[in-house]
């Protein structure tokens, strides 16, 4: 396999690189704590990384010991001896089963838990994993928390090798019981570390969905598919916000917005490369993004399809349904990041460093989620300025590219009344845009 296709071994950062492949999956066995105590649960764990690009079932099959050291039976109980785990393509994770000893249960040093491990793959899949491990993992490119859960599962001894007809078997010691300790109980559960969406490096899911991006998400971003649902979710979300858009501010917030999603694909959209930049995915997906540098950006908005696509691949198939009601406020911080670089490339000013723009655009999604807080300058810069800007960019058919930047300066010069004067500077700077297009197309001298 080419390192190329060789996705991140998170299994071999935790057990030091021993594993058993078993189908399209590398598995590891162990016990926390190592010794354990009569009449205290212990966790058996069975660490699982899957190696292909489809969804697979993981069955798992715990046999524990039959009798105690004294030969008593049934001195060793779960509520569940076969599980099976779902998981996602090229997902890594690890199943939590609580087993309870019995207080009268014999101690010993020499105890074996064992379990049988099978795969189902749900459709024929590609190995994204070699079975040797994986390829180099950049622990900063995983998801929040993974690398905390990691950690913790390191100090633990992992069985890796085929024992007998059985998969894996564990030896774990037991001590008498004693008094005082918790009996607080374990759920048998799986806990995922990351699935391809999770990561940082977007490479991995854009390798993944690739062709469901190129056949069913781009073409659907068109601004006939687009620009109608984004006007709909900018008037609720900002009226839900506590600032009430008038028609033509949401329009042209959601011109900038549907002008983002139509650079994802800018040779078909007829915008072209230069003027897609960051925001074009496909160029990314022409060859093989693990390919691509590592430090690519991707916008906002892409990353959060990425996640609903892995979550449901149909999802793709529906961007006018699943990008206004789901990732709206992933789409508005780029149009955020946007709309800034419009407006300083237009006006000159500095409008605040990259870290200053970036907690600006994350404060407005704040401010509307919570429902108090925004105002005239924060939603006219950058929104409605961008809008302003790109308006003649995203035109719909037969539209008259002066008619919504008319109706702008009319209801700004409504909004003067009701703005404070800390807000004049933006309202003379909105002026100054809309009159510079009004010259462009003959309303303004």
């Amino acid at each position: 396999m080419a390192d190329t296709t060789n996705f991140p071994d998170l299994l071999g950062y935790i057990t030091g690189g021993p594993r058993l492949v078993v189908n399209g999956v590398h598995v590891a066995l162990a016990i926390r704590p190592a010794q354990a105590r009569a009449g205290q649960p212990f966790e058996v764990i069975v660490l699982a990384q899957s190696a292909v690009d489809v969804d697979i079932d993981l069955i798992v099959t715990l046999s524990l010991p039959d009798v105690d050291a004294r030969r008593q039976r049934g001195r060793f109980t779960a509520k569940s001896s076969r599980i099976v785990v779902g998981m996602k393509p090229a997902e890594v994770g690890y199943l939590v089963i609580p087993v309870m000893p019995l207080p009268d249960a014999q101690p010993s040093p020499n105890y074996k838990i064992s379990v049988d491990v099978d795969t189902k793959m749900q459709a024929r899949g590609t190995r994204v994993r070699s079975d040797t491990g994986g390829g180099r993992l950049n622990t900063r490119f995983l998801p929040d928390g993974a690398i905390e859960k990691m950690d913790a599962l390191r100090s633990l001894k992992f069985a890796t090798k085929r024992a007998g007809r059985v998969a894996l078997e564990a030896s774990f010691e037991l001590l008498p019981p004693k008094l005082g300790h918790s009996t607080e109980s374990i759920k048998t559960g799986w806990i995922s570390l990351a699935k391809i969406a999770d990561y940082k490096d977007p490479r991995l899911a854009l390798r993944q969905y690739g062709d469901l991006i190129t056949t069913q998400l781009l073409p659907r971003l068109k601004r006939e598919q687009m620009f109608e649902p984004l006007i709909a979710a900018t008037q609720e979300v900002f009226s839900k916000g506590g600032f009430v858009l008038r028609d033509c501010e949401a329009k042209l917030i959601a011109r900038l917005m549907a002008l983002i999603l139509e650079y994802a694909d800018p040779k078909d959209s007829a915008h072209g490369y230069i003027a897609a930049g960051k925001f074009a995915i496909k160029p990314l997906l022409v060859r093989d993004p693990l390919t691509v540098d590592e430090n690519i950006h991707i916008p906002q908005w892409m990353q959060g399809m990425l996640s609903s696509i892995a979550q449901d691949e149909r999802t793709a198939s529906f961007p006018s349904k699943v990008i206004p009601s789901t990732h709206f406020f992933d789409l508005l911080y780029d149009a955020t990041l946007f709309g800034f670089e419009l407006v300083t490339g237009a006006t000159g000013e500095d409008l605040g460093s990259p870290t200053e723009i970036d907690d600006y655009a994350r404060q407005n999604i704040s401010f509307l989620k919570r429902g108090s807080g925004m105002d005239f300058s924060r939603v006219y810069l950058p929104l409605v300025m961008g809008g302003i800007l790109v308006n003649d960019r995203l035109l719909m058919e037969k539209e008259d590219p002066s008619a919504l930047l008319r109706e702008e300066g009319a209801v700004i010069e409504e909004r003067v009344f009701e703005i404070a004067d800390d807000d004049m500077p933006i309202y003379n700077m909105t002026n100054q845009l809309i009159m510079q297009a009004g010259q462009k197309y003959g309303f303004y001298k």
